[in-house]
């Protein structure tokens, strides 16, 4: 065998164990190719199940949440709506009517609480789908402290002493009955913000009830 031969053979071996090199050296990031593919198949079906899971496993796949309140919160709101409405309405006439300093005060003091939560009560309702109580409401003239319409129609026609005496009479009813309104919410109401609001008017109800049964002796 020639020397030209022998090289010729060597070159023909050495192009061979190259190219089985670089098959072999291909196969495995082939592999792991695939290998990272695969995780990210498995990343995404997690990802479909949080869709549903939260973080405490808790079901989350409802789209309809669970209401936040339940049938003695919306008492509470339409008893309260014409209670305060009532009310400032007896404080306003006080504004004209009244001759006592003390009466025309308190009767500042009533409008500048109840108009706020005016606003609230009725926002609450909206929130919650429901109507407000109907003037002819069997529930109107059973809410407690509620006057007669002909009680309001001879306060309004009331002036000076006798309308001071029978503002603080008839308010005095008023509130005890607002009182047991606001009972009733803290008792059997579930709303957070409805039985915070409840407690609240409790609280300024007794404060201006023992004001104003302090000063119907006086009148």
């Amino acid at each position: 065998m020639t020397v030209a031969h022998r090289i010729t053979m060597l070159t023909v071996a050495g192009i061979g164990a190259v190219a089985l090199l670089t098959a072999c050296g291909s196969s495995t990031p082939t592999t792991t190719a695939a290998g990272a593919g695969a995780a990210p198949a498995a990343s995404s079906n997690d990802g479909a199940s949080a869709d549903v899971t939260n973080m405490d496993g808790m079901d989350m796949s409802s789209s309809k949440p669970k209401a936040d309140f339940n049938d003695g919160d919306v008492m509470f709101v339409q008893m309260m709506l014409p209670h305060h409405q009532e009310a400032l309405r007896m404080a306003k006439w006080a504004q004209t009517n009244a001759s006592n300093a003390k009466v025309k005060d308190l009767a500042m003091k009533m409008q500048m609480e109840a108009q706020p939560q005016l606003s609230k009560l009725n926002n609450w309702l909206t929130a919650w789908d429901k109507e407000p109580m109907a003037d002819d409401d069997p529930m109107m003239t059973s809410t407690p402290g509620m006057m007669s319409s002909a009680e309001m129609a001879k306060m309004r026609q009331m002036k000076g002493g006798m309308f001071d005496r029978m503002f603080t009479q008839m308010m005095i009813s008023h509130h005890q009955g607002a009182i047991k309104v606001t009972q009733n919410e803290i008792a059997r109401g579930s709303n957070a913000k409805t039985k915070t609001m409840a407690k609240t008017i409790q609280t300024s109800l007794r404060s201006e009830l023992a004001e104003l049964k302090q000063l119907l002796p006086t009148l």
